[in-house]
């Protein structure tokens, strides 16, 4: 994935609102492609962020200080990549949308280009996270 196996970090905070979708994938295909990371890993892990901070403005609330944090991690096997929020009514889940649906694909679509992912649940709201490895 990286040249160096040293593990580096960012982390974008992010205005509540749909717009910060696509600054998020921004940043995320800057960083990526500031690196030794195959074309198809970025395009992946534009989607998964388009996903992730999309269902974090549509279905969560905002962090105490208004915004919505993305988080990438890049070290010399894979790409992670999460979204924190002030948590909602429910916990984030894979659902089975009805099949002429437009929406409720969104963590199948996660679910299917990633490695992993999760939730982890805490008192300040949730981590969406994806774990995306080249193949």
């Amino acid at each position: 994935m990286m040249n160096a196996c040293a593990v580096r970090e960012w982390s974008w905070p992010l205005p509540f609102r749909a717009t910060s979708v696509r600054h998020g994938r921004s940043q995320v295909a800057a960083v990526l492609g500031s690196f030794d990371v195959q074309s198809a890993i970025i395009d992946d892990a534009c989607a998964v962020v388009s996903e992730l901070l999309g269902n974090a403005v549509r279905h969560a609330r905002p962090l105490s200080d208004g915004r919505v944090l993305l988080t990438m991690t890049v070290d010399e096997s894979s790409v992670s990549i999460a979204v924190v929020d002030g948590g909602g009514p429910t916990v984030p889940s894979l659902v089975r949308p009805k099949p002429m649906s437009l929406a409720g694909r969104g963590l199948e679509i996660v679910h299917t280009l990633t490695s992993s992912w999760g939730v982890r649940k805490a008192a300040e709201g949730n981590t969406v996270y994806a774990v995306l490895q080249p193949t």
